[in-house]
């Protein structure tokens, strides 16, 4: 089931038998206007995901938060920054020298 918000965002959802279950994907997933999203993964109405993060959230500052759960049991938790640009620093031209030849002129 997929709803939409007034606000700009929607939330989409999966269940079997009345609890969150998806075998291929999210269960629930929301997507915000600025961008955000968040992910999560569950199995029988409990987060989990064997082959990655069942909580992501991904921020519009470009940073993401994962958790990892089994069985609703959680595992581990990883904060991950974008990559910060490196400074650039950009040289001027030198400066023309005053007594420099100008360039030589049609004969």
């Amino acid at each position: 089931m997929v709803s939409h918000f007034s606000t700009g965002w929607t939330k989409e959802e999966y269940y079997r038998d009345g609890k969150r279950h998806r075998e291929a994907g999210p269960a629930h997933v929301k997507r915000y206007a600025d961008g955000e999203t968040e992910e999560y993964y569950y199995r029988d109405g409990k987060l989990h995901r064997e082959n990655g993060p069942a909580e992501i959230r991904r921020y519009a500052t470009g940073s993401t938060y994962e958790a990892y759960y089994l069985d609703g049991k959680f595992v581990k938790e990883e904060k991950i920054s974008p990559p910060s640009t490196p400074d650039v620093t950009v040289r001027p031209s030198a400066p023309k020298a005053p007594d420099a030849p100008s360039a030589p002129g049609p004969a």
